[in-house]
């Protein structure tokens, strides 16, 4: 709840920004994530471990929006960042936007352990001003074996030599 208030405020902040600096500064939100299991799951996807996991997001801009950054990344249920990656460090940076566009971000091969995790979205301008973020985009939840404990799986052997 403590999160969620912050970000609230935070956007809050972003928005009093943006009209106080009128057209100088592109408004644009995030409208829309879905989830989508290597399966073909959707919703709230529930992976086996080492499943991919495709992300798809919908952005509104009301101005034009150029030299932009569209994020994602994974975090724990208290908020610990696991991944991130943006289009800027993809180095595929997104055409200008005016209007509503999708995106989508395909994880390969998520090497995560049994859990309940988060999805993060975010829009910046290059120059790494916050636009929009939704810390809670959606939810998943992947499957183990028992076999270990934690976010990130890792195939392990034993032997007594």
């Amino acid at each position: 709840v403590l999160r969620a208030d912050f970000e609230v405020t935070r956007q809050e902040e972003i928005t009093r920004s943006q009209s106080a600096e009128g057209a100088a500064r592109p408004l644009a939100q995030i409208t829309g994530v879905a989830l989508r299991s290597d399966e073909g799951e959707t919703g709230h996807a529930t992976l086996d471990g080492g499943s991919g996991l495709t992300i798809a997001i919908q952005v509104h801009a009301t101005t034009r929006l150029t030299d932009w950054i569209l994020g994602v990344g994974l975090t724990t249920p208290m908020g610990t960042t696991l991944y991130q990656t943006n289009t800027k460090l993809m180095g595929v940076p997104p055409e200008p936007l005016l209007g509503t566009g999708r995106y989508e971000f395909h994880l390969v091969g998520l090497p995560l352990g049994e859990g309940d995790y988060a999805v993060q979205a975010s829009i910046q301008l290059l120059d790494g001003t916050d636009v929009h973020l939704v810390p809670e985009a959606a939810h998943f939840s992947v499957r183990g074996d028992g076999s270990s404990l934690g976010p990130l799986r890792v195939p392990i052997t034993f032997a007594m030599v």
